[in-house]
């Protein structure tokens, strides 16, 4: 850590330092010794402090192994400047000494603030501690019901998904049963056809070239309305859909 400070007043973090600490350079003591004193209460009880892999310059505590990430902040008072030379808003930041300790989990969060001289965040490592333990089972319940409720979830979109798929299954059951029906209509249309023909056309008077022309014609019908008889086509459906 050192001293230069970002444009709020915050000390800024060197390359490979710890980015946990948002506080004034006059501060950077305190908020050291109250990051030490916690580290060396839960490394006591067994918990651990890691560098997160992703981005060295923060830690993450595991608390029963529950994952935080902390951070201790300290309050800046905003002072407007009143220049009406100025086209944006000018501020001063003050600093204030009241610090806070956050920390954040993946189901819940919480701080620890400066209140007044005779509470502060130095003294509170045991209150803490407490409030780090109650985060942790309240993690472990929110992660206990996350998953009984995304199972619950995959369960119901999984009976929607065969719902919908049984509706449009049934829909194309009713299109090719309309399609059959129409065909229906239409081969009852020419078996009448032909056999007002057959009735109609007299076979003697036809030469043997014609009358193996309408032969083939007649037989061509006939196997073409055998193929599409109605219960021809319900069969393909039934098999069609494994009925």
């Amino acid at each position: 850590m050192c001293k230069k400070k970002s444009q709020e007043g915050y000390a800024l973090s060197r390359k490979g330092g710890i980015d946990i600490l948002s506080v004034t350079p006059a501060n950077i003591d305190r908020a050291v010794k109250i990051l030490d004193s916690l580290f060396t209460a839960l490394e006591a009880r067994g918990h651990r402090i890691v560098r997160d892999t992703k981005n060295e310059t923060r830690l993450t505590v595991f608390v029963f192994d529950e994952e935080f990430s902390i951070q201790i902040t300290e309050h800046i008072r905003h002072e407007r400047v009143q220049n009406p030379r100025d086209y944006w808003h000018r501020w001063n930041y003050h600093p204030t000494g009241i610090l806070r300790f956050e920390y954040v989990c993946k189901y819940t969060q919480g701080k620890v603030s400066d209140t007044h001289k005779r509470k502060r965040i130095d003294r509170c490592i045991n209150e803490i501690l407490i409030r780090l333990y109650k985060a942790s089972d309240r993690n472990k319940t929110c992660r206990a019901e996350a998953i009984e409720s995304e199972k619950r979830w995959k369960i119901e979109k999984e009976i929607w998904e065969r719902k919908q798929r049984e509706e449009a299954c049934e829909r194309h059951r009713v299109e090719l049963l309309i399609e059959a029906a129409d065909k229906g209509v239409a081969i009852n249309r020419i078996r009448n056809f032909i056999q007002d023909v057959k009735a109609d056309i007299p076979l003697y008077q036809l030469s043997r070239e014609q009358l193996e022309q309408f032969n083939a014609m007649i037989k061509w019908t006939e196997d073409y309305i055998a193929k599409n008889h109605p219960l021809q086509l319900i069969a393909n459906i039934q098999r069609r859909f494994n009925y």
